[in-house]
């Protein structure tokens, strides 16, 4: 065992990061591995932490995978980094000299964290992933090999359908309310108590003085969709108009692709696997644009489709 090889996938998002180590299998008809260790972390979106915060978040989590696995830290087969707000040339550029310095690997592959989902997720590797976390994006890749994209613009300029959105939306609704300029929510109440604030006026503290903003903004998505379930005629407005904004990054990636109908589709990201309502949301609304998926699976991470992508680099 000792002298077989080793491959890391890594799960890199706005809210967490997740890295496993696993020893390949290379005796077996059809090669796979076992799971040794698995580290977690915080966020690793360069774009939203900036590059020294997500570095030590990628470090933290790949320790604690070598830690957990019992192993020191040592040269690896391969490895895959799925990456949210690493598309660029020079963000993988970046990422690629931190991981020689960090970690030395015979090969190495940086992706978005959207393709190990579609190939985990889908039978044959082509179709959709749609990601609802803390921002959101639609990745797909047709039969042909082509790829596409809508969304993943960020917090600043995009992320609609995000739980960035959703707690945002939030915010604005209450104080909407708090000013008499906006109807009437339980979002209100809620927001000041879930920030332990004795008026409207104490938000503004509550909210601006925080470390990380946009994560702790999208935290506030489940608050809104209890009160959606709960049957706030706001809240409920919020969970569907994200759900409008998603079906239609769905509908873009379809278009550009030119994609048959039935599609796979997967559907991950905190907000979206968390929330039976926000599914049925997109799924209702896919098919009122005749753009039913089949097959449709969730997701929880792509770490999964991140060790197959380095298991595939791996040469003996």
């Amino acid at each position: 065992m000792a002298d077989r090889p080793l491959i890391l996938g890594v799960d890199g998002g706005g809210s967490k990061t997740v890295a496993c180590l696993a020893q390949l299998d290379v005796d077996t008809i059809e090669p796979g591995w076992n799971l040794l260790g698995q580290g977690r972390s915080t966020i690793s979106n360069q774009q939203a932490a900036g590059q020294t915060r997500a570095t030590e978040a990628l470090e933290e989590a790949i320790t604690g995978a070598f830690d957990d696995a019992g192993l020191s830290m040592q040269p690896i087969s391969s490895i895959c980094l799925a990456l949210a707000g690493c598309d660029r040339a020079n963000d993988k550029d970046f990422i690629r000299r931190w991981a020689d310095k960090f970690i030395p690997a015979e090969q190495i592959c940086i992706v978005n964290d959207a393709e190990p989902l579609l190939v985990a997720g889908t039978p044959d590797r082509w179709g959709i992933t749609l990601i609802a976390g803390t921002g959101s994006l639609s990745w797909g890749r047709n039969a042909n090999g082509k790829t596409a994209r809508a969304g993943g613009w960020g917090y600043l300029i995009g992320d609609e359908g995000s739980g960035f959105y959703c707690g945002q939306a939030a915010l604005r609704a209450a104080t909407q309310n708090a000013d008499d300029r906006g109807p009437a929510t339980t979002l209100l109440p809620k927001l000041l108590e879930y920030f332990q604030c004795q008026s409207p006026e104490e938000l503004v503290t509550a909210v601006y003085h925080r470390d990380q903003p946009q994560a702790e903004i999208a935290a506030l998505a489940p608050l809104v969709l209890t009160e959606a379930i709960a049957e706030d005629s706001v809240a409920m407005g919020i969970i569907t108009q994200a759900s409008q904004s998603l079906v239609t990054m769905v509908e873009s990636v379809v278009s550009q692709l030119a994609l048959p109908v039935p599609f796979p589709l997967v559907l991950a990201g905190g907000l979206l696997t968390g929330s039976p309502l926000l599914q049925e949301l997109i799924c209702q609304q896919l098919q009122d644009r005749d753009l039913t998926p089949d097959p449709l699976q969730i997701l929880t991470s792509s770490v999964q489709g991140a060790l197959q992508l380095a298991q595939q680099m791996h040469r003996p």
